[in-house]
């Protein structure tokens, strides 16, 4: 089987290029961007694509802040941390699909 890998950055409102590898490796590049590394194949399948979307938002909340009001601080920094998860993971997931199906 051709073994293709792929990186993404989630970056605060923004997700370039990724997919995910068995062990779906994660690489902190600054404090506002992340690389997860991951098969193509491997994200080809549904429990792989659910392990990967899985990690793209932990890693999307790590670097845009909590979604919770308690730890955000304010409502306004909550309302901002929530557009940069959404627009993060929705734009990660987007290239995901985009790679997968050609």
């Amino acid at each position: 089987m051709n073994r293709f890998t792929k990186s993404c950055a989630v970056a605060a409102a923004l997700a370039v290029p990724a997919l995910a590898n068995a062990s779906l490796q994660v690489e902190q590049l600054a404090e506002d961007k992340v690389v997860i590394t991951y098969e193509t194949a491997v994200a080809a399948t549904e429990s792989g694509r659910a392990e990967l979307e899985r990690k793209i938002r932990q890693v999307a909340e790590r670097v845009c802040g909590s979604q919770k009001l308690r730890m955000a601080g304010t409502l306004a920094q909550l309302q901002e941390n929530r557009t940069c998860y959404e627009n993060a993971v929705a734009n990660a997931m987007a290239t995901v699909e985009k790679t997968i199906t050609g």
